[in-house]
């Protein structure tokens, strides 16, 4: 209970790096200490200073928990909390002018021509290269360099395998890895805080390498000390379910050749290269260059001006309504605390005005229900806190009472989170589930009132004691069921119970749909037990565009945009299966090939500033422009890659119909993929696209078997491309088509019919057994 002891004994705490720190964590500190003090006052009473840059890097998202990764000081007590804000004017670390000037521009995105200049000449290589770290924007090019690195250092490979258990979505999350390669004489980073000195991101050198254990000598306050290091315990805890989700015991430490620009936050470095391919947050190169002491150690590679994005209006509004405040000689302003009212403190931060609300009016049939925040290449950046879940865990277990915890309430809304789970919405309605849950009766007062008028109308459509419903009794209810959905009482009911947890309006709508699911949650609870006999008139055929017709300028530009996701989910899954095998026995081989599909992908994409000076069909761009999220990180494709995905989209829509969904059923999409996958001018098209993006590596010494060995392997990988794309557009594909297909038929025989779609296509759904489908 140390953690406790030092909260309830503590009166000064001081936040360092606070840009990083999220709103949601900010919160939760807040809440912690308030409540283990048992002390209604803003952090429990405790003295808090706060220092930090927002113009670097913003706090890192986390799904898991629900954080959307919104800025503490968005949290609408923070200027109460905070009323003094003190600007530091002297740098340390650079004393270079020309630097300085860069990285403020950096930082701030507003980059000139002189910065440009500057940054450019920076292209060359340092003396002792060798020596420097290396800056990334991703795990993925951090852990190849890194692997390639110790292949190259003399010495015996040692590899130490993780212990893991649980899901495997969750062990790639975790900082130590699956297998960790070392030798002695190898430079680490230590991943988890062992001690008051032994902290995460500390560097040291390996000496020995022990069966169970690694030696490693690191400077402590200026001393050398060999520490032997053990496996310890990583875990993914979820506070709502309140079990582990992953655990891994592996010993914690990384390689740290290279590093991420997010690890490297807060850093100095006397030699630095930084890498900026992938850097498309905005403050994330400033934050890298900023890592060096001077010019003569630093190397920026891979740099463009388009890289450089200014912050969210936000953050400069924050710094334009910058202010001292009242100082008082005495500094009894600085003593004096203010008091928390408990309405002002929820946890709702979420920033995403996330507008993708499509208008697929003049988008032909080309409309697709995928992952918008799905981050392609951008990817994979390290949290720097460590065991949030722990909080999380103490507001829910120190909140609800034991009826609550097992309330039908309770039930309903993890029920509608799971339904959100693994789609972009994921991480806000987790958060607006944690904020229900710390102060619970005001949901459930909504939601018992909202029972009642369900089972009021379902008394008067459907009275007890009937045996059988009519198709017109059952009508009737959802008649009058959509009607109070649709009513002023409704929705002066939502909106009022979504005020009492957050005043934010950019999240307010995304709050709003998470209570109408639990709506419908409870139209499905009450027809669960219910009989149902309905008699369907056959459906008239679903419309589908010729595939003669012309696409519209959105609708070519959501084939980009989709064509894009499949990439950049096929690399992700890549990356993942590359940093699963490094350092594994034998493995050798296995990660050339995949390497070498990485390459082929990346050859099929390009960069939306060069598409857009380049591309022969510009205005297809605007739909990936929009549908980008705040990092503007999707993955854009080739001209030439997004012929092949058209010819793609064409095929789909003249096989996924209405005519063979009922002479297939259940196997259509099989049926789909089989004659997609054997349409020979498809092929030919893709093998095109290939050749004309990416050419096989070999030099004029590689002999014959060589060259053929090269061709073979790309040729294999050409086919398990095209394979995996394929598939993975027609997963897209038809998953619109079930969607629109819902749609067609709740429009002709109203929302209860619905169900006899999941028939098809779920034949495991048993409620309605007795309905049919039949074509005209």
């Amino acid at each position: 209970m140390s953690v406790k002891h030092n909260i309830q004994t503590t009166d000064l705490l001081i936040i360092d790096e606070v840009s990083m720190v999220s709103a949601k964590t900010f919160n939760k500190v807040e809440v912690l200490c308030r409540k283990v003090r048992d002390n209604n006052k803003y952090f429990g009473g405790i003295q808090v200073i706060l220092s930090g840059d927002f113009y670097q890097l913003p706090p890192v998202p986390n799904k898991i928990i629900g954080d959307s990764g919104s800025h503490c000081f968005k949290l609408p007590w923070f200027d109460d909390c905070f009323p003094h804000k003190v600007q530091l004017n002297i740098i340390h670390r650079q004393s270079e002018t020309a630097l300085i000037q860069c990285i403020n521009a950096l930082e701030k995105g507003e980059v000139s021509n002189e910065n440009v200049a500057f940054l450019n000449s920076l292209d060359r290589p340092l003396p002792n290269e060798d020596t420097a770290v290396h800056l990334y924007a991703r795990n993925y090019d951090v852990d190849i360099f890194n692997y390639n690195k110790l292949q190259q250092l003399q010495g015996d490979l040692k590899t130490y395998k993780s212990t893991d258990v649980g899901s495997d979505f969750y062990l790639r999350k975790f900082l130590a890895p699956k297998n960790l390669g070392l030798k002695v004489g190898c430079h680490v980073m230590l991943v988890r805080n062992l001690s008051d000195t032994l902290v995460n991101g500390l560097c040291g050198t390996v000496t020995q390498l022990n069966s169970d254990s690694v030696d490693v000598k690191f400077i402590i306050s200026n001393k050398l000390s060999t520490v032997t290091l053990k496996p310890v315990v990583f875990t993914t805890y979820d506070p709502a379910d309140k079990e582990y989700l992953a655990k891994r015991t592996q010993i914690p430490l990384k390689l740290a050749y290279a590093i991420t620009i997010h690890k490297a936050q807060g850093m100095s470095l006397k030699r630095v290269v930084v890498n900026c391919e992938y850097c498309f947050q905005p403050g994330q190169i400033g934050v890298a260059v900023g890592r060096a002491e001077q010019v003569e150690g630093l190397r920026v590679c891979n740099f463009k001006k388009s890289m450089c994005r200014k912050h969210p209006s936000h953050v400069s509004d924050f710094y334009n309504n910058f202010t001292l405040g009242i100082l008082k000689d005495d500094l009894s302003c600085c003593r004096h605390v203010i008091e928390n009212n408990g309405e002002k403190n929820d946890d709702s931060d979420s920033d995403d005005d996330d507008n993708d609300d499509d208008d697929d009016s003049n988008d032909n049939t080309c409309t697709y229900a995928i992952d918008d925040n799905f981050n392609s290449d951008s990817d994979f950046s390290d949290s720097e806190i460590e065991k949030l879940e722990v909080l999380d865990s103490f507001i829910e277990t120190n909140v609800l009472t034991k009826d609550q915890s097992s309330s039908q309430a309770k039930a309903a809304i993890d029920s509608v989170f799971n339904e959100y789970v693994g789609s972009h919405l994921e991480n806000d309605m987790k958060s607006f589930k944690m904020t229900i849950l710390e102060n619970f009766s005001i949901f459930d007062e909504w939601y018992q009132s909202q029972i009642s008028i369900i089972e009021d109308i379902g008394l008067i459509s459907l009275p007890e004691g009937e045996k059988n419903y009519t198709a017109k009794q059952q009508h009737d209810f959802f008649m009058k069921f959509h009607k109070h959905l649709n009513s002023e009482e409704y929705v002066n009911s939502v909106k009022s119970t979504i005020s009492m947890y957050s005043k934010d309006e950019g999240t307010s709508a995304i709050y709003y749909q998470f209570m109408t699911a639990i709506l419908f949650y409870l139209e499905r609870r009450f027809f669960e037990d219910l009989p149902s006999h309905l008699n369907l008139q056959e459906p008239e055929s679903i419309k589908n565009i010729p595939t003669s017709d012309e696409l519209s300028s959105p609708a070519r530009g959501k084939i980009r945009y989709i064509s894009g996701y499949v990439l950049a989910k096929l690399k992700h899954n890549l990356s993942i299966k590359i940093r699963n095998s490094l350092f594994a026995v034998g493995s050798e081989s296995k990660i050339a090939k995949l390497q070498d599909q990485m390459n082929i992908l990346s050859s099929l994409c390009s960069s939306y500033d060069v598409l857009l000076n380049s591309s022969i069909d510009p205005e297809s761009l605007e739909e990936t422009k929009r549908k980008q999220n705040e990092r503007e990180s999707l993955t854009n494709i080739t001209d030439v890659t997004f012929d092949f995905f058209s010819k793609l989209e064409t095929l789909c829509r003249q096989k996924l119909s209405h005519i063979n969904l009922v002479e297939h059923g259940k196997n259509l999409f099989s049926y789909v993929t089989d004659e997609i996958l054997n349409d020979k001018c498809l092929f030919d098209l893709w093998v095109q696209t290939l050749t004309s993006n990416y050419n096989i590596q070999y030099t004029s010494s590689d002999n014959i078997h060589n060259i053929i060995h090269s061709i073979t392997l790309s040729s294999e990988n050409y086919i398990d491309i095209y394979n995996s794309a394929v598939h993975l557009f027609l997963k897209v594909s038809f998953s619109q088509f079930r969607r629109d297909y819902l749609t067609f038929l709740k429009k002709k025989n109203g929302c209860f019919v619905r169900c006899h779609l999941y028939l098809l296509f779920f034949p495991q759904f048993k409620i309605f057994s007795q309905l049919k489908i039949s074509a005209k």
